[in-house]
């Protein structure tokens, strides 16, 4: 956020007189947008790696949606050339988020039912054994944190020529860098048992870990929107469209699974400890897309 304050500062009392002067046209708009993007933080492949390293006793997370909700402040740069360029503009814009996702939407926190147990993992679970009663639940919870995102886009605008009102019409096609970097905290409790005629069994786990993405990639967007005029040198406007792009995203998760297994076979008892760390990297590309709201509230011209 410092970062566009010194840029509206450093346009506004150096650049805009000059470009005044000059013939061409100087408009400086901060603005507030909001993203709602799909696939973006892929928590769900995320899950089924961890799932494979800790026996594959998860369940109930295939619906998981993670960092679909974007809300971003950022500085709109715009050249005109009235009487050569016609409505056409020259567009830049940088933009920053405003904290944690958690501002918009909820983070993952569901309980599930148990259906298996793996015995082998990816081989055999309980419900391939007849006689056998599976009982229990698994608590799933990701909180989702971001240490930063700067979309840095350029693009042209093209705005109806005005009618003599105050409303006017534009669209607007823009491209550019994203960087982003955050993560998830994943807490995951699991409390299962396993009847049979010849043997039971109750476990109690927990995972904690963390999985910290680093993303940079691409983004384009193409927005259709409606500016209405105060006066001369200030409007407001608001704007609809629809962003895509690739991330190339790498992934470092680190984590532990601790927890007991408690047995009974043919009136014999025992307890097996476990602990278990959980740590790999990966490295993914990511398709991404998403509606987008932009609202300037006002929006300075110099001319």
């Amino acid at each position: 956020m410092l970062i566009i304050m010194e840029t509206i500062w450093c346009v506004c009392c150096i650049g805009g007189p000059g470009f005044a002067s000059s013939g061409y046209q100087l408009t400086v708009a901060p603005f507030v947008e909001y993203d709602y993007l799909n696939d973006l933080g892929a928590g769900q492949d995320l899950l089924d790696r961890i799932n494979e390293q800790v026996g594959g006793w998860l369940s109930g997370y295939d619906n998981i949606e993670l960092f679909q909700h974007m809300f971003i402040f950022g500085v709109e740069i715009r050249i005109a050339y009235p009487d050569r360029w016609r409505g056409w503009e020259l567009v830049a814009s940088v933009a920053t988020n405003s904290g944690s996702l958690s501002m918009l939407g909820k983070d993952y926190d569901e309980w599930n039912d148990l259906d298996t147990i793996p015995i082998i993992p990816g081989v055999m679970n309980t419900s391939t054994i007849p006689f056998t009663n599976v009982d229990g639940q698994v608590h799933i919870q990701v909180d989702q944190y971001m240490d930063y995102c700067f979309p840095l886009q350029v693009g042209v605008r093209y705005e109806v020529a005005p009618t003599g009102g105050p409303v006017n019409f534009f669209g607007l096609i823009s491209g550019g860098l994203l960087v982003m970097k955050g993560g998830l905290d994943i807490d995951i409790y699991m409390n299962g048992s396993v009847n049979s005629p010849v043997q039971s069994m109750s476990t109690h786990a927990r995972y904690r870990g963390n999985a910290e993405f680093q993303d940079t990639g691409w983004l384009m967007n193409f927005l259709v929107g409606i500016r209405y005029t105060w006066r001369k040198d200030l409007s407001s406007s608001v704007t609809l469209g629809y962003g895509i792009g690739e991330l190339d995203d790498d992934v470092d998760v680190d984590g532990t699974l601790i927890g007991s297994a408690d047995t009974t076979i043919l009136g014999i008892s025992g307890s097996i400890p476990f602990n278990l760390p959980t740590n790999f990297k990966e490295d993914t590309k990511l398709e991404i897309d998403g509606w987008r709201f932009r609202l300037i509230v006002i929006e300075w011209t110099w001319q």
